[in-house]
């Protein structure tokens, strides 16, 4: 084989790789999903039965404010 039939094996090789990766990425964020419905569900299901969780701890902070607070945490410790 050439030099550029070399290369062009390595590219098609690596753009399998990589489509490969991709379908499994796919089918792991299709699974999360499908995990997400399942948990609302089950959230909804709870509060139909007159379960609810105290005001305080109703609140999911946004992704950010996580980082910040643990950023926070952290620096206090020290």
């Amino acid at each position: 084989m050439t030099e550029h039939q070399l290369q062009l094996q390595q590219l098609v090789t690596r753009r399998a790789a990589v489509i490969e990766e991709v379908n499994t990425l796919r089918a792991e964020a299709q699974a999360k999903a499908e995990l997400v419905i399942r948990l609302e569900g089950a959230i909804e299901g709870l509060q139909l039965v007159g379960i609810e969780l105290p005001p305080a701890e109703e609140t999911i902070p946004a992704a950010g404010e996580e980082e910040t607070e643990a950023a926070e945490e952290t620096e206090a410790a020290e």
